[in-house]
């Protein structure tokens, strides 16, 4: 979506609330040019499933096990074991 600067102005609250909800992106422009985009900020923390921290757990107590042990290792072969 394409707004002036001037009806980003007398319509923001609007503009972001659609950009929080519908996740859209508003181009702001300038003498009808694009000069600035108005989006949600997204999201960076989200709560793990169970089935994400089953294999985190898995993956962390592989390491562990590795590391007491002394053993060098690849890491893509401890995720390739712990999705079997």
């Amino acid at each position: 979506m394409r707004v002036s600067l001037s009806e980003a102005k007398a319509k923001l609250s609007e503009y972001i609330r659609l950009a929080q909800e519908q996740g859209e992106t508003i181009t702001i422009t300038v003498d009808q040019r694009p000069a600035a985009e108005l989006r949600a900020v997204a999201k960076v923390f989200r709560q793990l499933s169970p089935s994400e921290m089953v294999m985190i757990n898995a993956f962390s107590d592989s390491i562990c096990r590795k590391t007491v042990q002394q053993e060098s290792f690849d890491v893509l072969e401890v995720l390739e074991d712990i999705r079997r």
